[in-house]
């Protein structure tokens, strides 16, 4: 059976067409591609992220294992700043593109594509100094986009528009912890 993220049951309730996504029951569309496409050009679009892998990589020596295990500079990637990057294998061919956010000075957040996660963590062997925590069933991840995605967000008491572009900020929403991520 396929996974299913915490949104399937609502979307399925919305009439989602669904299609099987690296082993994700995942809905395509609605009310169709380009109704969807003009309603996020012209209002706010939510996307349900919740099959991208989420992975924690923490401990001492996190920086300089994610530094040789991602092509980009994260010594200067200052604490809630997020930055773009690739995974590389041993022979330098592209495993995946990801996002990589720095929560402090030992601990990172790195969103992985749902069809490598495995892949990933695989290659990824842990080192002392170095501990990789899989968050993926315990986090949900929605996309909001769109011209009026701040509005939605503020309405909601979450307000992430004084925050600059690649980076997060973390808050409460009726008792749940969320991160805002400004990557879009």
């Amino acid at each position: 059976m396929a996974h299913r993220t915490g949104l399937w049951a609502c979307q399925q309730a919305r009439g989602g067409k669904f299609v099987d996504f690296h082993g994700w029951d995942m809905p395509v569309q609605f009310q169709g591609i380009t109704a969807e496409h003009q309603v996020v050009r012209s209002r706010v679009g939510v996307f349900d992220l919740g099959h991208m892998g989420r992975l924690r990589v923490s401990g001492a020596k996190a920086l300089a294992f994610l530094s040789h295990r991602v092509c980009r500079r994260l010594s200067d990637l200052a604490p809630r700043g997020v930055r773009y990057g690739l995974i590389l294998a041993e022979d330098g061919t592209v495993v995946d593109d990801v996002l990589v956010s720095r929560e402090g000075p030992e601990s990172f957040h790195v969103v992985v594509n749902a069809s490598n996660k495995d892949a990933i963590l695989a290659l990824w062997q842990t080192e002392p100094g170095v501990a990789i925590a899989d968050l993926s069933a315990t986090e949900a991840m929605i996309a909001v986009q769109g011209p009026q995605a701040a509005a939605l967000l503020a309405g909601l008491g979450l307000d992430g528009r004084a925050e600059r572009y690649y980076s997060f900020l973390d808050a409460v929403w009726q008792a749940t912890p969320v991160r805002l991520s400004r990557t879009g």
